[in-house]
């Protein structure tokens, strides 16, 4: 493997910083529209209490001394009221601003528990393919040592592979005679 080329877990853990990142955009997403819709809401809120304050107002000045003060109760009434509507929408805006912020922990829990298991995932990925690499290199010595190892034989004495003679013969290079060919003691059939 070229050491150019990102590994398992480098790949995995770039992967999960773009989930990461998606979740932390997400949640901002989520914070920002919670603040527009409670900015709005207020901004509802205190006109409805201004076009109820004015109409209260005007009321008050058609009316006499006695009207005027009725008037006078409807406008802190509807002050009492407004202020009422403001602190009901303020605390809307913050449920809906901390569920926001709860939602966002929760998927960037979710996105760092998910690195975590994916690094985790990567580093094993790694440990058994170098511990199967070793096991292969180590394979692959013991054949060429097998293969470099001839056959064990009193001195003179010919090899018998149990193949016919001409299956243990060759010719020799440039001379078109055949050679003698030893099997190797480990060769499955030899006797």
């Amino acid at each position: 493997m070229s050491t150019d080329e990102p590994g398992p877990g480098e790949l995995a853990a770039a992967q999960v910083k773009e989930v990461v990142a998606a979740a932390q955009a997400a949640a901002e997403r989520i914070k920002d529209d919670a603040r527009r819709e409670a900015r709005e809401e207020v901004e509802r809120a205190r006109r409805a209490a201004e076009e109820e304050l004015e109409h209260a107002r005007r009321q008050a000045m058609d009316f006499d001394r006695d009207t005027r003060r009725e008037a006078q109760r409807i406008v802190d009434e509807a002050k009492r009221e407004a202020a009422a509507i403001r602190a009901e929408t303020q605390r809307a805006v913050e449920g809906r601003v901390e569920r926001a912020e709860r939602a966002a922990a929760e998927v960037l829990a979710d996105a760092e528990a998910l690195s975590d298991g994916l690094r985790q995932l990567g580093e094993l990925l790694t440990e058994r393919g170098e511990r199967i690499l070793r096991e292969v290199h180590a394979a692959h010595k013991r054949m060429q040592a097998n293969l470099r190892v001839g056959p064990v034989r009193p001195e003179g004495e010919p090899f018998d592979s149990g193949l016919p003679p001409a299956a243990r013969e060759r010719p020799k290079p440039g001379t078109g005679r055949r050679e003698r060919l030893d099997v190797p003691t480990w060769v499955p059939g030899k006797r």
